[in-house]
């Protein structure tokens, strides 16, 4: 089984929705956890439907900020067990011999003091023996050396999260960005391969192979170059090599052409911005 967890930052923007369908299309989840959606109910239920999920959870955002939703395809079976503005829990049936455990968590970022929350999570540790998969954004570090430039952590509240995932009996398995995954018990070594590489959704690579994507406007020669260049690149690497090198020269070369389209929009955004005012 393969999900997908994700920071949307908001889905108020038709361009976030695209993403967000774009992202879903090309990596096909089972099961799909979105966080900060800052929607409601209903438009957050529109949303889901567009992706392609007919059943889903929503927690409405309390005005701009948060909001959580989760879906899943037909082929598996979801059991709502708790629900609150800070996570989804829920009980699990797909192709494994037995039933286990996903929760959805997010880590509000506006709490000064994240008792509250660690609170939340070693309640939720308490309530059942099954297998355990923790996903999420929980807006907080393990240790220093995580954390490139800006103010130094406080070394408390890190040590308070390492405090809560040992009282959880929770390992971290891995992160990519600011998303992290914990794991307890001993789940089957394919599932835990693929929420490995579930790491690799989350650098929110995007990109299409379809030329109508890409075309010149009145910017800077050295910026579309970039760009032109970065998706020439990506054509000219195998997309099913087996070769380490060749995964990983692919993937960085989506990363950096995902850039130069995000720069793309963002100047356009200001641009219109600007000719309005």
């Amino acid at each position: 089984m393969k999900s997908l967890c994700w920071n949307v930052l908001g889905l108020g923007s038709p361009r976030a929705v695209r993403r967000l369908c774009f992202l879903v299309k090309q990596h096909n989840p089972h099961l799909l956890f979105l966080m900060e959606t800052k929607l409601d109910k209903k438009r957050m239920e529109k949303v889901r439907r567009k992706c392609g999920f007919v059943h889903g959870i929503e927690v409405e955002a309390e005005g701009s900020r948060g909001g959580l939703c989760m879906a899943w395809k037909n082929d598996i079976s979801v059991s709502l067990r708790s629900f609150s503005r800070w996570h989804i829990d829920v009980l699990i049936e797909d192709n494994l011999e037995e039933e286990w455990r996903y929760t959805g968590f997010y880590g509000f970022p506006y709490l000064k003091d994240k008792n509250p929350v660690w609170n939340l999570l070693r309640r939720l540790a308490k309530e059942s023996d099954l297998h355990w998969l923790v996903e999420g954004d929980f807006n907080e570090i393990l240790y220093s050396f995580e954390k490139c430039g800006g103010i130094p952590r406080d070394e408390k509240r890190m040590e308070a999260f390492r405090e809560t995932l040992v009282d959880c009996q929770l390992f971290d398995i891995g992160f990519s960005g600011v998303r992290f995954t914990w794991e307890r018990g001993n789940l089957p070594e394919t599932n835990i391969r693929e929420r490995l590489d579930r790491g690799l959704q989350m650098k929110n690579v995007e990109y299409s192979s379809a030329p109508s994507l890409f075309y010149f406007r009145s910017l800077s020669p050295s910026f579309e170059y970039k760009k032109v260049e970065s998706f020439h690149k990506d054509q000219k690497i195998p997309f099913r090599s087996l070769v380490d090198h060749g995964r990983i020269s692919r993937n960085n070369t989506k990363i950096h052409l995902n850039l130069e389209i995000d720069k793309d929009e963002m100047y356009w955004e200001q641009r219109v911005r600007q000719n309005w005012l």
